[in-house]
């Protein structure tokens, strides 16, 4: 198994994208895919509650553009699912392929620009999708994402890092404070380096 750096997976992609002519918005789009295949497998192994909600935090970066295109991947695939998404900034904000997906968002999806998370957006028949910071962190979450981070593990709820979770370093997996604790995490293309490294191992 090849585990990469940050540096890598970003020119590993520009090859995709440049070379293989695949747009970025395909693969962000597949990613979101894949993402609710696994946490749908999930929930169904391991999760003993039932759940009627998915709750995705999403920052303003491609992580948070890999968020956006899970919304969509699942409430496409699950109806009886209802699907929030809280943005960590206004939508015209985002650039890219994270403004793309956030803009195919269906109607069916409740999707809100927010300051401040509290408790009681976590209703317990949810889980939580962390799509805050992706493998660009190099230094402690500040601010309005720190704030997020402590709220989502605060929740007792389920959850589930996309691609990394947001507050560990992709290199080196040194976790910075404040860090995610996922219970699942969902990488995309290959596996990151800091994953398997490190702080990273003694994650519950």
């Amino acid at each position: 198994m090849k585990v990469l750096e940050a540096k890598q997976v970003r020119e590993l992609d520009r090859r995709t994208i440049e070379t293989a002519g695949i747009p970025g918005s395909i693969l962000m789009e597949r990613a979101g895919k894949g993402a609710v295949r696994e946490i749908l497998r999930f929930i169904k192994k391991s999760v003993t509650r039932e759940i009627r909600s998915v709750i995705i935090a999403a920052g303003k970066g491609n992580n948070g553009g890999d968020g956006y295109a899970l919304a969509r991947a699942i409430a496409e695939e699950r109806k009886d699912l209802k699907v929030e998404i809280f943005s960590i900034c206004p939508p015209e904000e985002l650039k890219g392929d994270a403004a793309f997906h956030a803009s195919r968002i269906p109607l069916s999806v409740k999707c809100e620009f927010r300051k401040k998370l509290s408790p009681s957006d976590f209703p317990r028949d949810s889980i939580v999708i962390d799509a805050l910071l992706g493998i660009g962190l190099s230094g402690h979450p500040r601010g309005e994402t720190a704030e997020w981070i402590k709220i989502l593990n605060d929740s007792k709820l389920p959850v589930f890092s996309l691609d990394i979770p947001s507050g560990l370093d992709s290199d080196t997996g040194r976790i910075f404070c404040p860090c995610v604790h996922a219970d699942m995490t969902i990488t995309f293309g290959v596996p990151k380096k800091g994953l398997f490294i490190n702080d990273a191992l003694r994650m519950t």
